[in-house]
């Protein structure tokens, strides 16, 4: 295998595993206050992956490719995995500024 095919094996690989992480913490969280740290733990471990991804792409489009098109991921929710899993914000303080935004929308 050619360095680019291996590269692009490690990509669907790792876009693979972030969103199983990032549908097992919907699920989580649908479950309710009792699994919430579970899901921000699936959070946590997405983000890291997410990180890792960037790195491997090298940033830029082939890096937006990435987290779009095998993902499926938006920017801000991308944006908000990496922050949750390099420990600058939490899942609560994500769905607290998703909230007052709907409800700034919604008045």
């Amino acid at each position: 295998m050619t360095d680019k095919a291996t590269t692009e094996l490690s990509i669907e690989a790792l876009a693979k595993e972030i969103v199983v992480c990032n549908s097992k913490g919907r699920d989580y969280e649908a479950a309710g206050d009792l699994q919430f740290k579970n899901a921000e733990n699936k959070y946590i471990t997405a983000g890291i992956r997410l990180a890792e991804l960037k790195v491997l792409t090298g940033g830029g489009a082939p890096w937006i490719a990435a987290y779009t098109e095998h993902c499926g991921f938006q920017k801000a929710w991308t944006n908000a995995l990496i922050a949750i899993g390099k420990g600058e914000i939490t899942l609560a303080q994500v769905r607290a500024g998703t909230a007052g935004r709907v409800a700034k929308h919604r008045a």
